[in-house]
């Protein structure tokens, strides 16, 4: 999917922050149904609001999260590092 515009601008913040650098571009995004609950079922947590997968250099976030910066800021610091 193309990822939102806001979630590239969360990258740069992630990027200045953390001093890692990275290429948004090269990151394959998804948005995960949660369907009742907050989050979608993950093999790490149980739950979760998203997940990164580095083998695939994929993000995964919740349908209920898309417009959460702290969820996609925090996947995104797991891609940069």
């Amino acid at each position: 999917m193309e990822p939102l515009s806001i979630w590239a601008a969360y990258w740069y913040e992630a990027e200045e922050c953390s001093g890692q650098r990275g290429e948004f571009r090269h990151v394959t995004w998804y948005i995960a149904a949660a369907g009742d609950q907050t989050g979608f079922e993950c093999d790490s947590a149980g739950t979760c609001n998203g997940q990164y997968f580095p083998d695939e250099h994929a993000i995964y976030i919740s349908d209920k999260k898309v417009a959460s910066r702290s969820t996609v800021k925090h996947e995104i610091l797991h891609a940069l590092g």
